[in-house]
């Protein structure tokens, strides 16, 4: 572990490697690079610093700092930048992969995540996948903001931000950002853009935008600005801004019938559909071969009919391969029948009684097949299906 240090705890002009370590509450920011590298299964928390929060990356800036930076299974927490980026700060080329962020916080842009804007905008390149956002602060973009460069968003979960201006769950100016297979919901601003304030045209797929919330006369609680959808988006609120390109299997004002954000297997948190959710078999594959949690996409639910060109795929970052499809008595046992995606593995948990803090798994574990799958002698008070 790196922690209690005034003057940053890594300082990197060369090849950065970083694994398995604890860098915490130094007071001069986290890890500052400005060449390639890797920070993987590492825990970035409490740092705190101006122009460096949790992380301020540089590499790849084209001639200047080739390469790229590469943060794969980490936990950005609780971070603090007196400018922007209180959890990461990219003037460069970084992929942020199976990550958490929470509550880190930010004076200005981003308190996330802060794509900025320099002095090589063609190399400024930010790619987030399989990862979460909640509860990070900014004065705009609560959770991410892309000022310059591009940036792309794929199966992943930005829900719980906060924005004290615009854009709770992600700000978006004078910068390209793709947004496929996520999931923003739960995000909030007290001015402009609840879950994402569009400055410019964000690029939506597949992905759900819902339970948003501003504060200005309730116009644009889950977008304000334009989107250019490519279709089987879902989005909670259209009051407050623009819809453009291909729309034909869009739902619109609709709830999308989601469970709290926690763990549902994967290396991050999710908000799983429930029964009934609109989300369910509603979208498109879009070449995503996996969901946030890394489950296999597609899961086509038999019973619920696909959207016309769909697969069966859900629209957000979650894909339900866990449905329970019957429960009947036999004898004086219970059985359970539920819908399995192949090579996962699916356990049956028990509680004592509801609510349950934890839950404690039997002895019995079940191989997804892709077909339906049951189980038998659940004698226990309170039992659930879980999957990993």
């Amino acid at each position: 572990a790196i922690s209690g240090t005034r003057g940053g705890a890594v300082f990197s002009s060369g090849n950065l490697s970083v694994s398995n370590v604890t860098i915490s509450s130094n007071s001069g920011g986290g890890i500052y690079s400005s060449g390639p590298g890797y920070i993987v299964d590492s825990r970035i928390t409490g740092n705190s610093g101006n122009p460096v929060g949790g992380i301020n990356n540089q590499a790849g800036q084209g001639t200047f700092s080739p390469g790229s930076l590469v943060v794969s299974n980490c936990n950005i927490s609780g971070n603090y930048c007196g400018t922007d980026g209180g959890g990461i700060l990219n003037n460069g080329t970084i992929q942020v992969i199976s990550t958490t962020l929470s509550s880190n916080r930010a004076n200005g842009f981003g308190g996330a995540i802060e794509n900025t804007y320099g002095h090589d905008d063609i190399n400024l390149s930010l790619s987030i996948t399989n990862c979460t956002f909640n509860g990070n602060l900014a004065a705009w973009g609560g959770g991410l903001s892309v000022e310059g460069g591009k940036a792309a968003l794929p199966s992943s979960t930005v829900s719980g931000n906060t924005s004290v201006y615009d854009g709770g769950g992600a700000y978006v100016s004078g910068a390209s950002l793709v947004v496929v297979g996520a999931t923003i919901v739960g995000n909030r601003t007290t001015n402009y853009g609840g879950g994402v304030y569009a400055g410019v045209a964000v690029s939506f797929r597949n992905t759900i935008i819902a339970n948003n919330t501003m504060g200005l006369a309730g116009v644009g609680n889950d977008c304000v600005g334009t989107i250019v959808s490519q279709d089987y988006d879902l989005i909670g609120n259209t009051n407050g801004f623009h819809i453009l390109g291909v729309t034909s299997h869009n739902i619109y004002n609709q709830s999308p019938g989601l469970g709290q954000l926690q763990d549902n297997g994967g290396p991050t948190w999710t908000h799983a559909l429930l029964p009934g959710s609109r989300a369910i078999d509603a979208g498109a594959n879009s070449g995503l071969t996996t969901d946030q949690r890394g489950h296999p996409r597609t899961t086509d639910i038999p019973g619920i009919p696909n959207s016309a060109g769909g697969e069966g795929t859900d629209i957000g970052s979650y894909e339900l391969d866990n449905l329970i499809t019957g429960i009947q008595r036999v004898g004086g046992d219970v059985r359970v029948q539920f819908i399995t995606a192949s090579n996962v593995v699916y356990r049956i948990e028990y509680a004592p009684s509801l609510p349950a803090q934890s839950w404690t798994a039997l002895s019995d574990s079940f191989i997804g097949t892709g077909g339906i799958l049951s189980a038998t002698n659940l004698d226990r008070k309170s039992t659930r299906l879980n999957s990993s």
